[in-house]
């Protein structure tokens, strides 16, 4: 009779023991499905045409400004020969 009452101890704390084990499996499958759902509006946002026409439209602003920034540089150099031409340091 004893035995019987271990094994029937035994039992229910394995039996506990697989219940939280399956809360635990179906808490970890619905966190994965959040994350994937996630992902997937992450993806549809990141390959959508507005995301595409912004990064075409910051592309073309930074061109601009580079070329800009370019002629600004051929300006002050050519700004500073000119001062320095037309500065003579006593000697």
């Amino acid at each position: 009779m004893r035995a019987c009452k271990q094994i029937d101890h035994l039992m229910e704390t394995a039996i506990g023991a697989m219940s939280e084990l399956s809360t635990l499996f179906s808490s970890q499958a619905t966190c994965y499905s959040v994350i994937n759902d996630s992902l997937d509006a992450l993806d549809r946002a990141v390959h959508s045409n507005a995301t595409k026409s912004r990064h075409r439209g910051i592309n073309r602003n930074v061109d601009s400004s580079l070329a800009k920034l370019a002629e600004l540089k051929i300006l002050a150099t050519t700004f500073a020969e000119a001062i320095l031409r037309e500065v003579s340091f006593p000697t």
